[in-house]
């Protein structure tokens, strides 16, 4: 007599067999989370394919020329202009995303002689049918679904995102191509591309390569490695610059754990690669010493300056990558951002705010501009004081100085010393003045503004400036006891102001001082 067997229980035998080992699920979670990261780039490929094949059924194959241009690239700008245009609203028209973009479209179809074909209107229509695809709108705004096997859970899971979302739509157009969007995060990781950390690794993989082709004689294939050592470095160097542009237009996007690993881990590979290379070049320099090939010292000396263009773009490199965690930490105070903050806070456009803004009276500019100003709502951005990361970053600067000090020549230059500032106002013509000003106030005493005209009348602007230096020194009788033993100037201040342009243009202003004429104190007890 058959059994026949229970399929629940063969199913969990089989399971149980084809379970996988740790390692394998460490290494196919990585895989996994690698092609979650691609599903990005297979939307958005999928969404160009789309808004192609639909120009050949728009107005019977009327703009498929538009599918000549590079669509990609277009696309990108689309998302590159929604980016910036929504650093400080709630969403962008689709509208003035096709206009934002046109110009570049324009370019392309000019330097493709398609432009009088398209025109502008051609453009715009290619411009709007990428614009839907990236926001799904054949689908009525809905998610992106895309089916992907999971190693760690052994099934089939569906990702839903979106790259374009809806935030508002405006109640006076029902539309729903006049909505507001934005970019999601999902957006913002395809745009700015992503990281490969492991480069580093890879670029000290090959020194150690060229060292085995450089004991080898290959020295040929040592050249071409190191220029590609070079380019990967100048490479990682404009990706650790978008990723600062990333961080600035939406920090909320990226991950904290890579900035740090980029600020420590890619310090230190960094670090390891310079020295790597500075020991390769004491090996280069070895053998252009010992060979006597012509065409071998060629290819050593080409080698030589491969390695000097790639240390370089590593400094460069290195740079940039220290700069990485003081970017995230200035731009950190927008994760506490939310968006409840902005609404109804939306500018207006600069054409239609111009006009209004010219005519306003000068009283009410400061109301609206701190009423302008409030409309941004910042949050307060408080910075904490880190004492370990200040001396690391004075350890860093010092290391720096250290490396670029080493190859340096120390030349005496010719220093010249600035000339010593001569006042007008010498000892003499002070003691010419202050004669003068005894003669000329009477005893009941007079006012420094009338001192001052008689003294542009009587003699020139410098007298003048020399007038009203003496009556504010004469403020403190001390000062003025020093000046002379023979007579003193008594000044006391009053409510009047004067205001008294002189004969060179300078203006001579403040509060108006009576002054008297006293005998010295030293004279009286004589």
């Amino acid at each position: 007599m058959l059994v026949q067997p229970v399929l629940n229980e063969v199913g969990k035998e089989a399971a149980t067999l084809e379970t996988p080992s740790n390692s394998q699920r460490t290494r196919f979670g990585d895989i996994s989370r690698t092609n979650r990261t691609a599903s990005l780039m297979r939307v958005f490929t999928q969404a160009v394919a789309s808004a192609q094949s639909g120009l050949s059924h728009l107005e019977e194959g009327k703009f498929r020329r538009f599918g000549e241009l590079d669509l990609q690239w277009l696309s990108f700008a689309q998302l590159d202009f929604v980016a910036e245009q929504t650093e400080f609203s709630a969403g962008i028209e689709r509208d003035r995303v096709v206009s934002g973009v046109l110009p570049q479209a324009r370019e392309q179809a000019k330097a493709l002689g398609c432009f009088g074909e398209l025109g502008d209107e051609g453009l715009k229509r290619g411009l709007e049918l990428l614009f839907d695809s990236l926001c799904n709108r054949g689908e009525r705004y809905k998610a992106f679904k895309v089916p992907m096997w999971d190693a760690e859970l052994q099934r089939f899971i569906t990702r839903k995102f979106w790259l374009l979302k809806t935030v508002a739509i405006d109640g006076e157009r029902t539309e729903l191509g006049n909505g507001l969007f934005e970019l999601t995060d999902e957006a913002y990781m395809l745009l700015f591309g992503l990281m490969e950390q492991d480069a580093l690794d890879l670029a000290r993989i090959n020194v150690l390569r060229m060292e085995m082709l450089l004991s080898r004689g290959a020295f040929g294939e040592a050249v071409s490695l190191a220029d590609n050592n070079a380019r990967q470095a100048q490479r990682l160097t404009s990706e650790i610059r978008t990723l600062r542009r990333q961080i600035i237009r939406s920090i909320s996007s990226v991950a904290i754990e890579r900035v740090e690993y980029l600020g420590s881990e890619g310090i230190y590979q960094v670090d390891k690669l310079q020295n790597d290379l500075g020991s390769l070049g004491t090996l280069v320099r070895k053998y252009l010493d010992t060979l006597t090939d012509t065409n071998q010292l060629r290819q050593l000396s080409m080698l030589k300056e491969k390695l000097d263009a790639q240390r370089k773009a590593t400094i460069n490199l290195q740079t940039q990558i220290m700069d990485l965690p003081d970017t995230f930490r200035q731009q950190q105070h927008k994760l506490f951002r939310r968006r409840a903050h902005m609404e109804g806070r939306r500018l207006p456009p600069l054409e239609q705010a111009i006009k209004p803004l010219a005519i306003l009276p000068f009283a009410d500019i400061n109301r609206v501009a701190d009423e302008f100003l409030a409309r941004f709502s910042y949050p307060v951005a408080v910075e904490l004081f880190d004492p370990g990361s200040l001396l690391q970053q004075f350890n860093r600067v010092l290391e720096r100085n250290e490396r670029s000090e080493i190859d340096t020549i120390v030349e005496d230059e010719e220093v010249e010393l600035l000339e010593e500032f001569v006042s007008q106002l010498t000892p003499q013509m002070v003691a010419s003045v202050r004669q003068w000003m005894r003669v000329v106030i009477p005893a009941e005493g007079a006012l420094l503004s009338t001192l001052i005209e008689r003294a542009l009348v009587e003699h020139d602007s410098d007298t003048a400036v020399a007038v009203q230096g003496i009556a504010i020194v004469s403020l403190d009788p001390q000062n003025d006891e020093e000046m002379s033993v023979l007579f003193r100037f008594r000044a006391s201040p009053t409510a009047e102001r004067y205001s008294i342009v002189l004969g060179d243009g300078r203006r001579a202003h403040g509060h108006d001082l009576h002054l008297s004429v006293q005998l010295n104190f030293k004279d009286q007890t004589q």
